[in-house]
């Protein structure tokens, strides 16, 4: 076909997604921009978008869609959208407890010592713009938590309860399972985007339940332990980098 034969089939389609991001807050545009640009990810946006148009064009189908769709779970996303709140919940208030019993509490010494400046500052923005109901370190979200857990001497009080790695040898690769956590959670508290996929409902059931071992529960995790890795059960364990 010509170009614009092409153009006059695809153009209803496309509409649908450009409709979509003409709308979309900045919340919803770094979604799709956070994922990265592995295939992986560039394949997670394109059937992202494909869900928009099908939520607008029914009919609208391709082989890889249609596999796409048989893989995703409404059901379990309904559930690991409340086990992301608790595991949310679970890590807030173990984190601002241990930085207050580590840094002390007179001045917020915690929040000063404990939390980086960047972090703090994006705080004080959004507390800068609401009705002041809520503290500042109430506006943490859960992908600040990684540079938390990183920043500074937090690392020693936290490593033993946050350390859920799926590879790798570096301290960020401890702490990669709440990226992904929180790129599930993006779909979950945004119906729009479409159920999670059976694989993304399995990883956060597994999460859950190291979070609530290692760190409600306080049971120290074993150094070197691949505790997410897809195949872990054949894998060596790997001697600790924490640089």
């Amino acid at each position: 076909m010509s170009a614009e034969d092409i153009i006059y089939y695809v153009a209803p389609y496309v509409n649908h997604v450009v409709d979509y991001f003409m709308n979309a807050n900045s919340h919803d545009i770094n979604s799709f921009r956070s994922r990265g640009s592995s295939l992986l990810s560039v394949d997670q946006n394109c059937f992202q978008m494909m869900t928009i148009i099908h939520e607008n064009e029914p009919s609208f189908y391709t082989n890889e869609f249609v596999e796409y769709i048989s893989n995703q779970d409404t059901a379990g996303t309904k559930e690991a959208k409340n086990m992301i709140q608790e595991i949310n919940k679970i890590i807030f208030d173990d984190v601002i407890a241990r930085l207050q019993a580590k840094h002390g509490t007179v001045k917020n010494a915690w929040w000063i010592q404990g939390v980086p400046k960047r972090i703090r500052i994006d705080c004080d923005q959004r507390w800068n713009e609401s009705d002041g109901e809520l503290e500042r370190h109430q506006y943490l979200t859960l992908s600040n938590y990684p540079e938390i857990i990183q920043n500074g001497d937090n690392w020693e009080e936290l490593k033993d309860h946050y350390s859920f790695p799926e590879g790798g040898r570096k301290k960020a690769d401890m702490v990669t399972w709440i990226q992904r956590l929180n790129i599930a959670r993006n779909i979950t508290h945004h119906a729009e985007k479409g159920p999670l996929s059976k694989a993304q409902v399995d990883y956060v059931r597994r999460v859950h339940r190291l979070v609530k071992t290692h760190i409600e529960g306080g049971t120290k995790v074993v150094a070197g332990q691949l505790y997410l890795a897809e195949q872990r059960a054949q894998q060596p364990a790997l001697e600790p980098d924490l640089r």
